[in-house]
């Protein structure tokens, strides 16, 4: 009778670890699959954000806004305004912009970080912009008309 409580107890106790085991591995695999998720939708955000901040500057202005300047060096998409240019640029890694009154010099480090890209050439042949943005080593190419 003792030797079947100790079995009958040892093999409870054998489940119960074995269902303690599975459920740790359950959690690992989830936070692994949470983490693989997180880090999907952080890369395609990081994707969408430039692709989308440069369209949506294009579309609020008119295509004799639209130009394309070196300053310092750096090949800059000036969108100008009656008051202000807008300067849309990657210097660093990074994809910035500054807004500055028409025919001032400023730093291009100064201006205000987007996101981080590796590079982005413009091309504006009449009412189109063609631009190109590396990130992440990998190459999207737009392309906008413009009214």
């Amino acid at each position: 009778m003792k030797k079947t409580k100790v079995i009958e107890i040892l093999w409870t106790l054998t489940l119960l670890a074995c269902v303690v085991v599975s459920c740790f591995y359950l959690l690992l695999l989830g936070g692994k699959c949470y983490q693989s998720v997180i880090n999907n939708t952080n890369q395609a955000e990081d994707q969408r954000i430039p692709i989308s901040f440069i369209a949506t500057s294009i579309r609020q202005s008119n295509k004799n806004q639209v130009s394309i300047q070196k300053v310092g060096g750096v090949e800059c998409l000036v969108i100008s305004y009656d008051d202000y240019s807008k300067y849309i640029y990657a210097y660093q890694g990074e994809l910035k912009e500054m807004v500055s009154l028409p025919d001032t010099e400023f730093k291009l480090a100064s201006g205000e970080l987007i996101a981080s890209v590796d590079s982005i050439d413009f091309e504006l042949i009449d009412n189109e912009l063609n631009y190109q943005i590396n990130i992440n080593n990998q190459s999207y190419d737009m392309k906008i008309v413009m009214r």
